[in-house]
């Protein structure tokens, strides 16, 4: 576990920087207990909230109101997938360096290589979780669709 000066937890992030693994993903970190969690489970949360929610009211259309967090967690998830590719081109340039004399150790983004944001947009990793819950949203509204005998 890192702790800061005072003896507070540093978060995951931190912890994963310094090898140190903090916890098992989502849920509870297991040494302070704080919770936490990723953009997909946030999404799948709303989601699923937002069709509940329709078929509740018997509105199928109102599920369609799903793509909204869903959209706005795939541009969310892609900046950190451009930033993230951001700093690993920092790295590999820290890494191929020559190392006769000692490099600075800069971390920061203007150094780092650009990383387009439609390539990250676009990664496998963002279309093979927020396409298929979109697909899953329509699904939704079809079958509530046919069941109820309206959309509306």
């Amino acid at each position: 576990m890192v702790r800061g000066r005072n003896g507070d937890c540093l978060g995951r992030q931190n912890c994963r920087a310094l090898g140190q693994a903090s916890g098992n993903g989502a849920g509870r970190c297991r040494e302070t207990g704080e919770l936490r969690g990723y953009p997909e489970n946030y999404c799948l949360t709303l989601t699923t909230a937002v069709c509940g929610f329709a078929i509740t009211l018997q509105r199928p259309l109102v599920a369609l109101l799903a793509l909204v967090p869903i959209l706005i967690f795939a541009v969310l998830d892609a900046q950190y997938l451009r930033i993230e590719r951001r700093f690993r081109g920092l790295f590999d340039q820290l890494r191929e360096k020559d190392w006769s004399q000692l490099p600075t150790f800069e971390i920061g983004l203007k150094a780092a290589p650009p990383s387009g944001y439609w390539d990250a947009f676009t990664s496998w990793s963002i279309f093979i979780f927020y396409v298929p819950l979109a697909f899953a949203v329509g699904a939704v509204v079809l079958v509530a669709g046919c069941i109820y005998g309206r959309y509306l």
